[in-house]
């Protein structure tokens, strides 16, 4: 039988100057494998540059549709932008979504343009994620199939965490829960569409320790896996300082939990293959 193969992702490469050398540190020093680039990020160019001088980290697409300005020009995406021409809030773009007031046609012409600005610059995607976990919404599952297919990315981020992640069926907060129930009902969507037609682990970690993981929960998760691909998101930072936003993240924690131990050393303890979305079903 085949150990458990776990991908370790940090996630919005190109978001600032601090995460992006963090995920370059987590990878190098630690048990990252694996990013997602922020094509429309402040630091494009630091994340390409790291890409680049990193060829075994595995890097995909981290899909956005709100917080970081799109990549098309604004008047060819009217139902997504306000009239500023940035994307509307989280909240807003999910309901303007649900609400049908957001075309997919143009969602899907960004997601595009995204992608192609991450090809264009020399980057073969392994993997599909989005930001806030939008590729998961319901009303775009098949978008993320189309843009997958244009460009030949195999595997997308299936963000369901189980209800009882690591034995805890009542977190800290409340809203946190509520909105991982929520993540959970999208998912159901997205894997029926994405069944047969893309890769995604059966499994997946790290929303509800989004910005707070440890090296405990890490060793949890660890132990919890069963044979087959799992995934484990995680955001590390070189300082806690996230400008130009403000999310309240502890992006130090991260990094310190992903380089409590190095590759090998994570390996042998918990008798997994650590691995990238691109090795992770070869």
């Amino acid at each position: 039988m085949h150990p458990p193969r776990l991908i370790v992702n940090g996630d919005d490469l190109g978001r600032s100057e601090s995460n992006t050398r963090g995920i370059v540190e987590g990878y190098r020093r630690g048990i990252v494998t694996s990013t997602s680039m922020v094509a429309n990020g402040p630091r494009f160019d630091l994340a390409v540059a790291a890409a680049r001088e990193n060829p075994g980290l595995g890097v995909g697409v981290h899909l956005a549709l709100q917080e970081y300005p799109p990549v098309s020009d604004p008047r060819t995406i009217p139902s997504l932008v306000r009239d500023d021409g940035r994307f509307f809030s989280m909240g807003a773009s999910f309901l303007r979504l649900l609400r049908g007031q957001a075309r997919t046609a143009e969602v899907r012409r960004e997601w595009e343009a995204q992608v192609a600005k991450v090809v264009d610059h020399g980057i073969r995607p392994t993997h599909l994620d989005g930001h806030c976990h939008c590729h998961a919404h319901p009303a775009l599952a098949e978008v993320v199939v189309e843009v997958a297919s244009r460009f030949r990315i195999p595997a997308a981020r299936l963000p369901r965490e189980a209800l009882g992640h690591l034995g805890r069926v009542a977190p800290t907060s409340a809203r946190r829960y509520l909105e991982k129930v929520g993540l959970r009902w999208a998912c159901r969507g997205a894997a029926a569409v994405w069944k047969d037609r893309l890769r995604f682990p059966q499994a997946f970690h790290g929303f509800m320790e989004g910005g707070r993981m440890s090296d405990r929960a890490l060793a949890a998760v660890a132990a919890s896996l069963r044979p087959g691909v799992a995934e484990v998101m995680v955001h590390p930072g070189v300082t806690d300082d996230d400008r130009p936003f403000d999310n309240g993240y502890r992006w130090t924690g991260d990094l310190a939990a992903v380089t409590r131990y190095t590759r090998a050393q994570f390996e042998e303890r918990f008798s997994l293959r650590l691995v990238s979305y691109g090795e992770a079903w070869a």
